[in-house]
């Protein structure tokens, strides 16, 4: 979001830049893997799937309402399940008040209640 606001001047989606794109993490924890195995840290691998995990979840989400293109740089292909409308003049508000936020929101709120559960049982 940085390099979106300033250097680019708002003139490519931060959708497009190769941080969301899927195969860039899958080549990046590969590599890490490799990495891994030729320096004996095989307890890391662990970190590197629940990365690409969380990576790929994140952008599975944004598929719904935004454009992931999930086989760049290979192709063009990409995938927006729903269409966000531009209502407010500000774009984040737009994302804000749409359905689809609600779905990210109870994805945080179950995440919470299942921390505090599992560290209530703990203590």
């Amino acid at each position: 979001m940085l390099w979106f606001y300033l250097v680019d001047n708002r003139q490519t989606a931060h959708h497009e830049y190769f941080f969301h794109w899927p195969l860039f993490w899958c080549f990046l924890a590969f590599a890490t893997w490799i990495l891994s195995w030729i320096l004996g840290q095989g307890q890391i691998r662990r970190y590197i799937l629940v990365a690409l995990t969380c990576l790929l979840v994140h952008m599975l989400l944004d598929s719904f309402a935004a454009e992931i293109y999930w086989l760049r740089p290979f192709s063009d292909f990409h995938l927006n399940a729903v269409e966000v409308p531009a209502k407010f003049d500000w774009w984040v508000w737009s994302f804000v008040f749409h359905w689809t936020f609600a779905v990210e929101i109870i994805i945080c709120l179950a995440a919470a209640i299942v921390f505090l559960r599992r560290k209530k049982n703990t203590t």
